[in-house]
C-alpha cells in the first residue's frame, strides 16, 4: 500500500508542475501579446506625433501612457 500511495503522490506532483507550467507558458504569451500591443499603439501615436495630426500634449500623455 505503502508503494501505491508513493507512486500517486508522485504522479500528482509530476502533474502539477507540468500544469504550473503550461499556466506559465499562457501567461508570456499574455504578457507577450499586451507588449506587442503597446508597441503598436507607441508607433502609431509617433507617425501621428510626425505627421502633426496630434499635438505635443497629446504625445506625450500618450507616449507616457503607453511606456
Amino acid at each position: 500500500m505503502c508503494d501505491l500511495e508513493k507512486e500517486l503522490n508522485e504522479r500528482v506532483s509530476v502533474s502539477s508542475v507540468e500544469y504550473k507550467k503550461e499556466i506559465s507558458k499562457i501567461r508570456l504569451v499574455e504578457v507577450n501579446k499586451e507588449i506587442q500591443k503597446y508597441e503598436k499603439l507607441l508607433k502609431e501615436v509617433i507617425k501621428d506625433y510626425e505627421k502633426d495630426y496630434i499635438s505635443k500634449e497629446d504625445f506625450d500623455f500618450f507616449n507616457k501612457e503607453y511606456i
